[in-house]
């Protein structure tokens, strides 16, 4: 189908316009999808693996319109889409709901993650930046509303300032006028009269809101189904196509799922907190759930699955848990609420190994198609400079299924002087001169002065009002006089030479610290951005970072780990990572 719009667009001027009006029917339509008949046969493959019988009248239609075949001729083309477009105006005519009666709960993060400490020092992990525009938060919330899933819920309780800003900034209630009735409404810890504790994991935090998540979230109905979503994932999926595949199989519960190798680091808990591992039968049902495994849990499920039935492949025979679960009202409210003789707190840990030893139908969705769990600092730096890529292996630039998020009416990027840049992602508002860039995202308002090699770095950019395009060219950093800041040796020995730097204020609150820090800054005359004839390789900049110049941020040593937030950086992974709003002064060597 993508191939005759494409065949559409380039052929004929009018096919752009029917491209427009088919898109604006389809927005309407995804939340009247057809539920599946009661006796269809479950099965395992994914959406991606069967044959839609639109696409299949679709591609007849391709023969019919040319009797060449592909590509089909300007005419041919539009009759296509045209065809396509009444069908499913047809198909909705007769549709009942489905998408519109679930209702999205987004879990934004309960407690502080060392795993990706310092980003997550001032805010809740979904609100950590993502490919130079975006947060993690806007991946579930842009999958659906592209699915057609208007109600959603995003659970807060840790350092949610900057998300909860970003929530009401990026999709108040209104913004997507028109076919789509969004909503997203922000459920934040809260101690009750029945229930005075704050939540103390993932199905704990559904648990402290049944009441609001139960009522009557559509007006005048109530939801039949609950889609849990984590906020740490990049991945696109429509969630319509899971939805099917749980009113088909007539499952209490039914886990997204993806095939892993026995290596995934993230498997046994060296990359992140560990992933629940399913395993199923012929027909996709799940008969046991091991959260986080041991090397001798992965090697005989590897070794049952190979006597039995498999829904991986030879390189990855072992099906992992997404973290993306539907539930039926019926077995959230028993699960959560009802009488268990253990404590439901997590999902992962708790209710879904309960719910299969107690007999719930719990069935698998596998999942073929990219998903990244960013749960540690170094699959955040990886994932992110995959988006930089050409081709890169998740795409942001999917028309069809755009990423959403906050219009923030920054000017134009400025490239000036002679640079090099090489597979960059790079958002709005910065400024580049005669800088050598490579394998890197530049987030919006990022400031890079001339000299500059970056390469293998995710910097984050700044705020709007930390710069100016006068403020770009002043400081130039010879005012400083701040020391070198070097790291021992690798043996522990080797004290830093000359006055020590100041340690700057980090737990302040949020406000405090950064006014305190762009003081400094002033002072120091060390502005924002990264300043002329430093050197970044392998580096995150969070935002608003002062970096001086003639500074090289290069791990020369090879220290694996060091904190040194004092002096505004730390080390995890072997990756530097600069604090939000941290002063790096001249010729700051790590």
């Amino acid at each position: 189908v993508r191939a005759v719009r494409a065949g559409a667009r380039r052929t004929h001027g009018g096919g752009g316009a029917l491209r427009q009006e088919e898109l604006g029917q389809r927005a309407g339509q995804r939340s009247h999808r057809s539920p599946p008949s009661s006796s269809a046969t479950p099965a395992a493959a994914t959406s991606d693996e069967r044959e839609s019988p639109t696409a299949t009248a679709a591609a007849a239609d391709v023969g019919q319109g040319q009797a060449g075949g592909y590509p089909p001729s300007a005419d041919g083309a539009a009759d296509v889409v045209r065809r396509l477009a009444r069908r499913r105006e047809a198909s909705a005519s007769r549709a009942a709901p489905t998408t519109s009666r679930c209702a999205a709960v987004v879990l934004g993060g309960g407690v502080a993650n060392p795993t990706t400490y310092p980003l997550t020092a001032y805010r809740a992990k979904p609100a950590v930046p993502l490919g130079a525009n975006y947060r993690l938060i806007d991946v579930p919330i842009s999958n659906c509303i592209n699915s057609g899933i208007n109600k959603v819920f995003v659970l807060t309780q840790f350092n949610s300032l900057s998300l909860n800003r970003h929530l009401s900034r990026a999709y108040p209630q209104g913004a997507f006028g028109g076919t789509s009735a969004l909503s997203v409404d922000v459920l934040a810890a809260s101690q009750t009269p029945g229930n005075m504790d704050w939540t103390e994991g993932s199905a704990d935090a559904v648990r402290s809101h049944m009441q609001e998540l139960t009522s009557d979230v559509v007006p005048h109905e109530r939801a039949d189904d609950y889609l849990i979503l984590a906020g740490e994932h990049l991945y696109r999926m429509d969630y319509g196509d899971l939805l099917d595949r749980h009113h088909a199989t007539g499952a209490d519960i039914t886990i997204s799922s993806v095939p892993v190798a026995t290596d995934n680091p993230a498997l046994l808990g060296v990359d992140g907190s560990g992933l629940g591992v399913l395993r199923l039968d012929a027909d996709g049902r799940v008969r046991a759930f091991v959260e986080k495994p041991s090397r001798a849990e992965v090697d005989a499920m590897v070794a049952e699955g190979a006597r039995e039935h498999t829904h991986g492949t030879p390189e990855k025979p072992l099906i992992a848990n997404m973290g993306v679960y539907i539930f039926s009202r019926r077995a959230l409210e028993e699960l959560l609420l009802g009488s268990t003789p253990e404590p439901m707190m997590d999902f992962g840990r708790d209710v879904l190994p309960y719910a299969v030893r107690a007999g719930y139908r719990v069935y698998a969705s596998v999942f073929h198609g990219y998903w990244r769990d960013i749960s540690t600092l170094r699959a955040f730096h990886e994932t992110n400079l995959e988006l930089a890529q050409n081709p890169a292996p998740f795409s942001l630039h999917d028309r069809d299924l755009p990423m959403y998020t906050v219009s923030r009416n920054l000017p134009p990027t400025k490239v000036v002087g002679t640079c090099a840049l090489d597979q960059v992602l790079m958002g709005e508002g910065c400024f580049i001169t005669d800088a050598n860039i490579s394998n890197s995202v530049l987030g919006n308002g990022s400031i890079i002065r001339a000299g500059c090699t970056i390469e293998n770095t995710y910097m984050m950019g700044a705020d709007p009002s930390e710069y100016a395009e006068d403020y770009v060219h002043l400081g130039d950093g010879s005012g400083s006089q701040l020391p070198r800041v070097r790291l021992p040796n690798a043996n522990g020995s080797g004290a830093r030479s000359g006055v020590q730097t100041p340690n700057l204020p980090i737990t302040w609150e949020v406000d405090n610290r950064a006014a305190a820090q762009a003081a400094a800054a002033r002072a120091a005359r060390t502005p924002v951005g990264i300043g002329e004839n430093s050197v970044v390789r392998n580096a995150i900049i969070d935002r608003n970072s002062h970096i001086g110049a003639n500074c090289r941020l290069v791990n020369a040593e090879g220290v694996v780990e060091a904190n040194r937030e004092g002096d505004g950086f730390v080390i995890s992974s072997g990756i530097i990572t600069v604090l939000k709003n941290a002063v790096l002064p001249d010729g700051t060597c790590i």
